[in-house]
C-alpha cells in the first residue's frame, strides 16, 4: 500500500500544484491511515472495508477528544488557523 500512496503524492506534488503545505498534511494524514491499516492487521488495498474506514474515523475523533482534554485540563485552548 506504501507504493500507491508513494505515487499518489507525487502525482498531486507534479500535477496538481499544491503548496508544500497541503502536501506535508496530505503525507502525514496517509501514512497515519496507512499504520492504521497495518495496525489492525490490514496489508493491501483489497482487504480495506467500510467498517476499517469507520474504525480509522473514530480512532481519530477519539483522538481529537482526548487532545481537547489535555488543553482543558491545562487551560491551554488551541489557536485555529
Amino acid at each position: 500500500m506504501q507504493s500507491y500512496v508513494n505515487k499518489y503524492l507525487a502525482h498531486i506534488e507534479h500535477n496538481r500544484n499544491f503548496s508544500s503545505q497541503t502536501l506535508r498534511a496530505y503525507r502525514n494524514d496517509l501514512y497515519q491511515y496507512l499504520s492504521f491499516l497495518t495496525g489492525e492487521g490490514c496489508h493491501d488495498l483489497e482487504s480495506v472495508t467500510r467498517l476499517l474506514l469507520r474504525s480509522f474515523l473514530a480512532f481519530l475523533k477519539k483522538k481529537e477528544l482526548f487532545k481537547n482534554h489535555d488543553c482543558q485540563k491545562t487551560g491551554i485552548h488551541p489557536v485555529p488557523l
